[in-house]
């Protein structure tokens, strides 16, 4: 397995690992403003502004308030300017009516949370979630701005998640929280403590509350010191780790390479110098093992060409076929056969046509599927059986095991946003299990095979008229079709010629004087195959939210578009 071979499958994985997720609305929501009046008997009115930008058509949006234990929403409504919108409950989703198409729309909801404030000895606290793990869209630009019933002089405040040092005191006593752009999946919760005399109303519930604020900001921070410090011993593998596994890869690829040169060099003796190499397998097989992903319908067509070739199978017309012996075939070959001439034709007679009608029935596309799964696996199974590779499980195990053992640490990359470290080991640990996966070289005799039949794609390039005249014609044939099945231009270049040397069968040069078209075979397939579908060659989101967890000061909540 060459290198770049391997980098470029390491690549495909990790684009291939990558979520894409499908939206019906495509839209975001550039600014949010969020503004908590607390009334005096305790209840909280709410005002949000949302402004959403929509580049799909849409039917509404929907907003998520989960409001916590012994808390709750009334009078929830919504308005765009000064126009009333529809406005459906479900539980705690609310879906607000507002169809368009392509337009950027502000969404003004009220709504009114009752007992919102929880009363003590030395303060009245706030404590609210408005977004939470819950939410699956991105905010733009954030603000919650808590406003006491009074001007107020003791003030407290702090905020969690997203929230934590977006804080900011003015001198009437409101408490702005200026988040900025939030992702989605991310909770903040607000916390703001009053002096209890602005809620005469109300009852005191317990003892203290401040002190809980000051505690939680002394455990925020020291859980934050600790993630710093962690972060910079995390910093310190990293530039231990990846050097290392570099090194190692490169110890592997090194291997590798060594092992190649040594294998090509005990390859040489076992080559054969015949213009055309000897038959060490089927022509179907050589293909697969030398152009492995040549699985397509050029790989169809030279298949049955090779059946022509070994009498199985005569050309009738330029578009039928006739099943002469079936004694002797490969499994892979008799797998083509049961397809082409017991599933498509008649059990004698095949032709490209029955195989048009046959592959446009619906009901027929599993049962081709199937045959030609049955074909190429026969195939695949006659390069095994021949033991061209030297599998190296030792190596391919440890190297598995090695690339595992890094995914803990790619997770602690992360976690900590050591995020330049985390791509390049996430690159390296698929490079290192694809390789585990992939890695089976050639042993001497394979590589042997592999170097003749490049040689003969190598020799055609130079190749002249009368060289290729004089050759057997089952030569012209296995070289014929071999550029058939690999796709090689040169050697399809030879048609002409081709067409005018012998034919296989006596009868056929005789009669019909025609050979094989390729060409039209390959589009035959190509159409056969695209008809079964069967493969030719081997920032906004839209609902409101989904399950998770809520925040601490209340459940939390989140924002979509339908």
């Amino acid at each position: 397995m060459k290198i770049r071979h391997i980098i470029s499958m390491g690549i495909f994985l990790v684009l291939f690992t990558i979520p894409v997720n499908v939206f019906a609305v495509d839209f975001e929501i550039t600014d949010v403003q969020i503004d908590v009046y607390l009334k005096e008997d305790g209840q909280a009115e709410v005002i949000e502004q949302h402004r959403y930008d929509f580049d799909s058509k849409f039917k509404g949006i929907t907003r998520e308030v989960f409001p916590k234990r012994d808390s709750s929403i009334v009078h929830f409504e919504a308005y765009e300017n000064d126009r009333s919108l529809i406005v459906e409950k479900e539980e705690s989703l609310y879906k607000i009516y507002r169809s368009g198409k392509n337009e950027t729309i502000d969404f003004n909801l009220h709504y009114t949370i009752v007992d919102a404030v929880e009363k003590y000895e030395d303060g009245t606290q706030f404590y609210w979630t408005f977004f939470s793990e819950r939410n699956e869209s991105d905010y733009g630009d954030m603000t919650i701005v808590v406003h006491p019933p009074k001007k107020a002089s003791e003030v407290d405040y702090l905020g969690y998640g997203a929230a934590y040092k977006t804080g900011a005191l003015k001198e009437d006593g409101s408490v702005v929280f200026s988040f900025g752009a939030v992702e989605a999946g991310v909770g903040g919760d607000v916390r703001v403590v009053y002096e209890s005399s602005l809620f005469p109303e109300l009852l005191a519930m317990g003892d203290q509350i401040r002190h809980e604020l000051t505690e939680d900001l002394q455990a925020i921070q020291e859980e934050e010191a600790a993630y710093l410090k962690t972060k910079i011993e995390m910093g310190t593998v990293g530039k231990f780790t990846i050097p290392g596994v570099l090194l190692a890869l490169a110890s592997v690829f090194s291997y590798m390479f060594r092992k190649r040169h040594t294998t090509k060099s005990l390859a040489q003796p076992l080559k054969d110098a015949q213009f055309v190499p000897t038959e060490k397998l089927s022509i179907p097989a050589t293909i697969q093992y030398t152009m492995p992903f040549s699985q397509g319908p050029e790989m169809i067509s030279a298949s049955l060409l090779d059946l022509i070739r070994q009498g199985y199978v005569k050309q009738v017309t330029e578009t039928s076929f006739e099943l002469i012996d079936v004694t002797g075939t490969k499994d892979h070959e008799a797998a083509l056969i049961d397809l082409l001439f017991r599933k498509v034709g008649d059990g004698t007679h095949f032709s490209f046509d029955d195989l048009n009608a046959y592959t446009k029935d619906k009901k027929n596309h599993q049962s081709y599927g199937k045959g030609l799964m049955n074909w190429r696996n026969g195939i695949i199974q006659e390069s095994k059986d021949a033991e061209l590779y030297d599998k190296k499980p030792g190596l391919r195990w440890l190297i598995g095991f090695v690339s595992v053992a890094l995914i803990p640490i790619i997770i602690q990359f992360g976690r900590y946003e050591l995020y330049a470290f985390m791509t390049i080991l996430i690159v390296l640990a698929v490079i290192g299990l694809v390789t585990a996966i992939i890695y089976s070289p050639k042993n001497a005799k394979g590589f042997a095979i592999k170097e003749e039949w490049d040689e003969l794609r190598d020799r055609m390039k130079n190749v002249r008229v009368d060289e290729w005249g004089n050759l057997p014609v089952d030569d012209k044939y296995r070289a014929y079709i071999y550029g058939i099945g690999v796709k090689d231009a040169r050697l399809r270049d030879m048609y002409e010629q081709f067409e005018r040397a012998e034919s296989r069968t006596a009868s056929q040069r005789d009669t019909h004087h025609m050979v094989y078209n390729p060409v039209f075979a390959t589009q035959s397939f190509h159409t056969a195959n695209t008809n079964a579908s069967v493969s030719t060659d081997g920032s906004s989101s839209s609902g409101s939210t989904g399950a998770g967890g809520g925040g601490v000061g209340g459940r939390g909540g989140g924002s979509g578009a339908f």
